[in-house]
């Protein structure tokens, strides 16, 4: 039972990075060959109480307000671990996960990339962002941010970041990391979701662990959005390189990219939270949607994505 439940909650993943990512493709669904495993489900539109979304590891829940508001908000989690909102965490496993893809990314870098396919396969999975959506309640919950406060008059986010996250080069994560990110996203970026970061008006390293995110005007959409690819937090040794390598901070290793056929995922030994489920995730791509679905029924892949 503990091989069902891995596979589902990596099937989640890929569902969720998709539904996160903001793109024209919309959201993915899949469906698996086990029998007990309930389908996954989309996230609802993007409101001021944002919802839907999940990472292979999941964080502990909070609640935040992204502005307008009279009072300052808080967001926060339990310490520095993370923590599923399911009762229980199986055990990892050293199985192989195959899901079923039609969309073939043409570059790892969706920087300068639209679309679904590459944030499919790295957000969450390899790529991380500060906050993300829990993938049962849609709230916006703790990711490389432990917690974070915001203003009353809601302009000013403070961050307190996971004091051990790493690279998955061994670099430490800090809020310098995230400044670049941030930054990177407003004059680097060329795909139109970098638009949101327009609302920033700096950012700010306080400390290693402490990021101060000013904004120009109040907004319920900003916070969100970090849900999503433009917050993804990058390596500043490694941006040079976004269309071939994948060095983020999340579960997975990027491991090999098999063009025109797959691209693999390893778990991350030295991952900052609780290990990835399963060992190894495969994205098998198909260009005969009938010669996808022969091969879920003949167990060559063990979950269908719509995309």
């Amino acid at each position: 039972m503990g091989w069902n439940r891995s596979r589902v909650l990596v099937a989640i993943t890929a569902a969720a990075a998709l539904a996160l990512a903001g793109c024209s493709a919309g959201s993915g669904t899949q469906q698996t060959n086990q029998p007990t495993s309930q389908p996954a489900t989309s996230p609802a539109p993007a409101t001021s109480s944002a919802s839907g979304g999940s990472s292979t590891a999941s964080g502990a829940q909070s609640s935040a307000s992204s502005g307008g508001s009279s009072s300052a908000s808080t967001g926060s989690s339990s310490g520095g671990s993370e923590s599923s909102s399911s009762a229980t965490v199986p055990p990892p496993s050293d199985a192989t996960l195959t899901l079923g893809l039609v969309l073939e990314p043409v570059s790892l870098d969706f920087t300068t990339q639209s679309g679904a396919a590459i944030p499919q396969v790295l957000l969450n999975n390899v790529y991380q962002t500060l906050v993300k959506q829990d993938q049962d309640t849609g709230e916006i919950v703790p990711s490389l941010a432990k917690s974070w406060t915001v203003s009353p008059d809601g302009k000013t986010y403070t961050f307190e970041l996971q004091p051990n996250a790493k690279f998955s080069d061994g670099t430490p994560f800090t809020a310098d990391d995230a400044v670049f990110s941030i930054n990177y996203v407003k004059t680097k970026w060329t795909v139109t979701v970098n638009k949101i970061m327009d609302l920033v008006d700096s950012a700010t390293a306080v400390s290693p662990t402490e990021l101060k995110v000013v904004l120009k005007q109040p907004s319920n959409l900003w916070l969100f959005k970090m849900t999503t690819r433009v917050g993804a937090m990058m390596s500043t040794k490694h941006v040079d390189k976004l269309a071939t390598e994948a060095i983020g901070t999340g579960p997975y290793l990027f491991s090999d990219w098999k063009r025109g056929d797959s691209i693999t995922l390893t778990r991350n030994p030295n991952y900052w939270g609780n290990p990835a489920p399963v060992k190894t995730v495969v994205f098998k791509y198909f260009q005969d949607p009938t010669a996808m679905n022969n091969a879920f029924l003949t167990g060559q892949i063990q979950v269908i994505t719509t995309v």
